[in-house]
C-alpha cells in the first residue's frame, strides 16, 4: 500500500492530502539543537522520511550549512552540495528515507509560516 501511494503521488493533485505528520524524537531534537545553535540567526535544513497513507513520517533531519541573517536564510551552492553528498551517503548505506520537506527557524518570532515560506513550499 505504501509503495502504491508513493508511486501515485496523490499530494501533487491535493495540497491538503496529508492530514497527519509524525516526527521522531531524534528528528525533533536535532531541529531544536540546530535552531538553538543558530542563536539569533535563521537556520535551515531538510527532513528525511516517508509517506504512509495520509501521514508523513519524519525520521531524521539534515541540518544545512547555510549562513542566515536575523530575518532570512536561503540555499547556496555549498548547502546544495552538502545535501546531495548526504543523500548519496544515505543511499550507499541503503537508508530507505527520502528528503520529504524542509525546515527553518524564525528566531525571536515564534513558529509560523511567512508569506515567503508559503510561496517557497
Amino acid at each position: 500500500m505504501t509503495n502504491l501511494v508513493a508511486n501515485q503521488r496523490p499530494w501533487k493533485k491535493d495540497p491538503h492530502y496529508f492530514t497527519h505528520c509524525k516526527i521522531s524524537a531524534v528528528a525533533l531534537i536535532k531541529m531544536v539543537m540546530h535552531a538553538k545553535a543558530g542563536d539569533d540567526m535563521e537556520v535551515m535544513g531538510c527532513m528525511q522520511g516517508f509517506p504512509k497513507g495520509r501521514t508523513m513520517y519524519i525520521l531524521d533531519v539534515i541540518p544545512l550549512p547555510e549562513e542566515g541573517t536575523e530575518t532570512r536564510v536561503s540555499t547556496s551552492e555549498k548547502g546544495e552540495q552538502y545535501l546531495l553528498n548526504h543523500i548519496d551517503k544515505s543511499e550507499s548505506v541503503a537508508r530507505p528515507e527520502n528528503v520529504v520537506g524542509w525546515y527553518h527557524s524564525h528566531p525571536g518570532y515564534g513558529c509560523w509560516l511567512s508569506g515567503i515560506d508559503v510561496q517557497t513550499q
